[in-house]
């Protein structure tokens, strides 16, 4: 049984309407393409390791200077962790163009140190401000690293020493889902205690791989983190975009008989191992950017 049309169809406008939009001379506007989608750059494959070797994460801080130092660094073959300081000129670049290559991303938060003088092209948290400033600094420094799953301090031995200020900041981490790594800038640092009483999953450095950005140096601090690796069942180590380090990760990634496999910070969350303390003299180095313990 057919239908019955209503009073005002008619039969032959199907065909009508496909003969006027066929017809010559006349426009026809055709659906819109989707938009492609943005490219992504692929990293080099992660190295393979042998079974048994213990876990270590690398940190690379004071990223977001320059795009091409990101590509360096993050087409590494290893899964290297990238800390982007929001201030930095190319920080929201250097942020996507990190996690389109598969490399997880940390917002590196400027502290207040002991030395104000130290305080320099940053906004820095301030033991000084109120829970709302704080909040509200930090939310600035996120939304200039959108791509961040975590946070770890640059600077900050007055400010880590101060739980009076790192309650609301910690607060403001477990509200937005992000993890902590403690830089460690001070062996006094409350940090990583204050941020795990309030419910944020939170971890520490072992090693500093660059205050003296020398080869040799480099080579003995890799042995210290693979020695803390041994000891603890895992280790962290910190490091900053520096040709010497760039040039240390490059042998380390073609090393046929690794110490220990390179895996992502994350990876490391809840072990024991990663919040474990490690001789204090790694906790008294310092480096040329002036992140480490002696910027204080």
């Amino acid at each position: 049984m057919i239908a019955s049309r209503g009073p005002g169809t008619r039969r032959g406008l199907p065909m009508l309407l496909v003969l006027v939009a066929c017809a010559p001379g006349l426009p026809v506007r055709r659906p819109e393409a989707p938009p492609s989608p943005t490219p992504r750059e692929a990293a080099a494959p992660q190295r393979g390791y042998p079974e048994g070797l213990p876990p270590v994460a690398i940190v690379i801080d004071d990223m977001g200077t320059s795009r091409q130092e990101a590509r360096a660094f993050g087409m590494l073959p290893l899964d290297l962790t990238f800390s982007v300081l929001p201030g930095r000129p190319e920080a929201p670049e250097v942020s996507r163009s990190l996690a389109s290559m598969g490399r997880q991303v940390l917002v590196h938060i400027p502290m207040e140190p002991d030395r104000p003088e130290a305080m320099q092209g940053e906004e820095f948290l301030r033991e000084t401000l109120s829970p709302d400033e704080i909040r509200a600094v930090a939310e600035r420094a996120l939304a200039r690293v959108p791509e961040a799953r975590g946070a770890n301090n640059h600077m900050g031995s007055r400010f880590t020493r101060s739980p009076e200020a790192l309650t609301p900041f910690a607060d403001w981490l477990r509200d937005r889902g992000l993890f902590f790594l403690d830089s460690r800038t001070t062996p006094e640092s409350l940090a990583q205690a204050v941020a795990q009483a309030r419910g944020v999953p939170a971890i520490r450095r072992h090693v500093f791989l660059d205050h003296d950005p020398g080869p040799e140096a480099l080579r003995a601090r890799l042995e210290d983190l693979a020695a803390a690796a041994r000891t603890l069942g895992c280790a962290i180590a910190i490091g900053h975009p520096l040709p010497d380090t760039l040039e240390a990760l490059s042998a380390l990634a073609t090393d046929p008989a690794p110490p220990f496999r390179v895996v992502s910070l994350d990876a490391l969350l809840g072990r024991p191992c990663a919040g474990s303390p490690w001789p204090p003299q790694a906790d008294f180095r310092s480096n040329p950017s002036g992140t480490m313990t002696r910027q204080r």
